[in-house]
């Protein structure tokens, strides 16, 4: 049988003056010029489009898919990092993000650009880069480093794409994942127990000067962090209670302060007042606070670490560890909710019960609780 030999229509004509047109329904419709879309590609991805609403009888809305895949290609990760930051930054101005979670996302933003580059296109980034950048924060970060800012950085790339700036979804490959939890199991069993026992606690009280003592006993008995401490008002202590945000989550807090930590404290403002400060709880012998500029709580670490040193208690130990033994000791008193409570911790959206749970809790669970870490310090402190 023999083959037709009509041969296919072109979608677009090359008129005259140089642009590809199409004459539909008896109306001209033109696209790029003939040199600047020498194959009709962009031409014809503009018709397709137009014409699904020529075709209801609508007005096309404005589609240019030549620039659109130009500015696509020109698109750095440097751009990628601050269409992400300046969605961060107004939710900082909503309140719904602290100053400190932003500094760290801006951080991570700087170490990313200074891996790849500032002029880095984003549609580079393949799974072989993401490779590179997972090794990079290995070798700068332990796991759990790695797995916030992995996570992060995964974020920056996703909400381009959610937010149009990039046209494919990324390709992260196998390798750029968080770290299993089998991963954290191997570290958290390498670093072994990282509570305190009473003898270290009474040594460190022994060797801590005014401002470290009130600290520690606030670590101990209201599972303080470094920033809490730092950052910690005047305005919270009040009747033998304290009543603060815990810095991190903005979790309201109340805990019942025992009498040493109350004492402890009230010394440190008198100390604070010899320095004419007004506000803050904690001011140190230089007369300067202990806010960190990037919100780290890196000054009292370094002023623990000096006490720590002097105790003779193991140098692994942290600031932060003190954070772990008021866990560790009060869930003996299996009351997880006023434990919760006094460490400011942000309940998951599948913890049903904490969902369901209204208002403040008693006055005798909380107390219940800090009286069972004291109990287990024993002694005079």
């Amino acid at each position: 049988m023999a083959q037709s030999t009509t041969r296919k229509r072109p979608e677009l004509g090359r008129h005259p003056r140089g642009y590809w047109y199409k004459k539909y329904k008896g109306r001209f419709y033109y696209f790029y010029r003939c040199d600047a879309d020498p194959d009709a590609t962009f031409s014809i991805e503009k018709w397709r489009h137009d014409k699904q609403y020529l075709d209801s009888d609508r007005e096309p809305p404005v589609y240019d898919p030549m620039n659109r895949h130009a500015g696509a290609a020109s698109i750095t990760v440097y751009d990628l990092c601050n269409h992400w930051l300046s969605h961060k930054e107004t939710l900082l101005k909503l309140g719904e993000l602290t100053q400190g979670t932003w500094d760290e996302y801006k951080a991570t933003c700087e170490f990313l650009v200074g891996e790849v580059g500032k002029t880095l296109p984003a549609k580079l980034c393949g799974p072989q880069r993401f490779e590179s950048i997972r090794l990079a924060l290995a070798r700068r970060y332990n796991i759990n480093g790695q797995s916030k800012r992995i996570g992060q950085i995964r974020s920056i790339f996703t909400t381009a794409h959610e937010d149009a700036i990039t046209d494919t979804p990324p390709n992260f490959g196998r390798s750029f994942r968080k770290p299993s939890a089998a991963a954290f199991r191997k570290l958290r069993a390498a670093k072994g127990d990282q509570s305190f026992s009473p003898s270290e606690i009474h040594a460190l009280l022994a060797a801590a000067k005014v401002n470290m003592r009130a600290m520690i006993l606030l670590g101990l008995q209201a599972g303080f962090g470094n920033e809490d401490c730092a950052a910690l008002p005047r305005t919270a202590i009040r009747d033998g209670w304290l009543t603060w945000a815990r810095v991190k989550t903005s979790v309201q807090r109340r805990v019942p302060l025992w009498p040493e930590t109350e004492l402890a404290i009230s010394k440190a403002i008198e100390h604070a007042n010899s320095k004419g400060e007004d506000s803050l709880c904690f001011i140190g012998l230089r007369g300067k606070h202990y806010i960190s500029p990037k919100k780290t709580g890196g000054r009292v670490t370094g002023e623990f670490v000096t006490t720590r040193n002097s105790a003779g208690v193991n140098p692994a130990r942290t600031f932060y560890d003190l954070r772990r033994t008021f866990e560790t000791v009060a869930s003996s008193t299996v009351d997880q909710p006023a434990i919760d409570a006094i460490m400011g911790h942000t309940p998951s959206e599948s913890n049903m019960p904490a969902r369901y749970r209204q208002g403040l809790l008693p006055d005798y669970r909380l107390r219940g609780v800090v009286d069972c870490v004291r109990e287990w310090l024993g002694g005079d402190i």
